[in-house]
This record gives structure tokens, sequence and C-alpha cells, in this order.
């Protein structure tokens, strides 16, 4: 009110008193606004209308114990020996990621017969497109699990895992 007064008196006047409206609204959406923060006192919260989980509602994800993945050991039938070691990401395109591990697993996992056949065949094929020219004896899935400590750097180790598990084995022949 008192800046109103000295608008006026120094002879700057609202040209209607539609804007002499808007200001006295101004000024009390101000005054509202400045109690809100006294009756908030001293606290963390700067408002006591708003506050963070209204803004956020998705929490950070925090590692779980263990972290694992499957890679694919490919034996060539010339050697003998282990040919290739591929992962989930190198059989199919950035697009189709989330099919590979899912395929690995139900080739190897599944308990019905004729869907863990045509996952082998499917995954006999993404290798064979992966790696061409090579004689594959067989395919074998192994899981590899590290333990994590996420408040250590780096937070796991890949030289150092905790286990590998064989999961299975698919000869392309048979």
């Amino acid at each position: 009110m008192r800046a109103i007064r000295r608008l006026w008196r120094r002879g700057i006047r609202p040209e209607s008193e539609r804007n002499m409206r808007t200001l006295r609204l101004t000024q009390l959406a101000l005054a509202v606004v400045l109690l809100g923060f006294l009756l908030a006192g001293r606290s963390f919260k700067p408002f006591p209308i708003v506050t963070w989980p209204m803004f956020s509602t998705l929490t950070s994800p925090y590692p779980g114990p263990v972290a694992s993945q499957v890679d694919l050991r490919v034996v060539d039938s010339s050697t003998g020996r282990v040919r290739a070691r591929l992962n989930a990401a190198e059989l199919v395109s950035l697009e189709r990621d989330v099919v590979a591990p899912a395929v690995i697993k139900h080739a190897f996992l599944d308990e019905d017969l004729s869907w863990a056949r045509a996952h082998r065949a499917y995954l006999l094929r993404l290798v064979r497109i992966a790696l061409p020219g090579v004689e594959i004896d067989s395919v074998e899935a192994w899981e590899t699990a590290w333990e994590v400590e996420p408040l250590r750097l780096p937070p796991l180790t890949r030289d150092r895992p905790a286990r590998q598990t064989l999961l299975g084995v698919v000869h392309p022949s048979r």
C-alpha cells in the first residue's frame, strides 16, 4: 500500500481503475505468499504447500547384491576349442536386445520341450548369423554372477566372478 501511495505522490497514477485493481490484487498475492513463508518458519520445506514428493515420484535405482549375465561359448568342430564368447547383446540388433536374453534362457531352462527346441533352433540361427563361416560343434550357455558392492569403485570386478553356472549345451546336429 505504501508503494502505491508513493507512486501516487510522485504523480504516477494508474491509467484506469482496472489497472489499480490489478495492482492491488498483485499486492494481495504477494502478501499471502510472504505470510506463507513466515508461517512455515525455519524448516526444510520452503513453503508449506509444496513438497518434494509432489514433483518426484521416481526413486533412483539402487543395484542389487548380485549382477548376472548369460554368455554363450561357441565350440568349433574343427579344433574342439571355444572359438568365440558371445553375450546376448552381440546376437541381435540394438532395438531387439531384450529378445536375446529371453531366447537364451528359454532355450536352456524351459520345461516345455517343444518350446525349448524352438528357442534352441532360433538361438543357433542367431549364432550362425553372428559367426559366419564357423563350423559349430556346440553352443554352451554360462551364467556368470558377480557380487555388487555399490559403494566401492568399481562396484564389481568382472575378472573375478562370484560363480559361473553351466545352463546347458546345444548341439546343432542333434
